[in-house]
């Protein structure tokens, strides 16, 4: 029996410095596979002083530019909203907004924006706020375009009862 016992320990090691390094391999490829070259998130800068409830706001990276506007203003809840995207510079494969309270969850309100069919640099879409029990609040979109593996984002904030 002490015989079996030493013939099972080389390859018990042996199993076991497999195994550790397939372990080592996938940690050090997961971080490629999740990410992989030319794909990424890009943050783009939105300018200062945007006021969605007047004019459309505008956001940019490099020479990229993206304009949003949420119509009718001013903004309110419960209230049927037109939202409008459009690329300067550039273009998207999908265009996506989500609308979040800022300091309080409102629920999930995302909506996957189509291009208009007369211009596809611009993208249109419907949707509402909730309505919050603490009277105004700030809201959060973000604005997400889609473009090959990497994806450009835009968080514009607002006040609306």
């Amino acid at each position: 029996m002490n015989t079996h016992t030493e013939s099972q320990s080389p390859t018990r090691m042996i199993l076991i410095a497999a195994t550790l390094v397939m372990l080592g391999v996938a940690v050090w490829l997961l971080p490629q596979l999740l990410n992989p070259a030319g794909s990424g998130q890009h943050v783009m800068n939105v300018d200062a002083g945007c006021d969605l409830h007047n004019s459309r706001c505008e956001a940019r990276a490099e020479d990229r530019r993206l304009l949003l506007a949420i119509t009718p203003g001013p903004i309110k809840s419960m209230q049927p909203l037109e939202v409008s995207v459009e690329l300067k510079g550039w273009s998207a494969d999908m265009i996506a907004l989500s609308l979040s309270g800022k300091d309080m969850y409102m629920g999930l309100n995302q909506i996957e924006l189509k291009p208009d069919s007369d211009d596809p640099n611009i993208w249109r879409g419907q949707t509402q706020l909730a309505v919050c029990v603490t009277g105004e609040m700030i809201w959060q979109a973000k604005v997400s375009a889609l473009k090959g593996q990497g994806v450009h984002e835009a968080v514009f904030e607002f006040a609306a009862q």
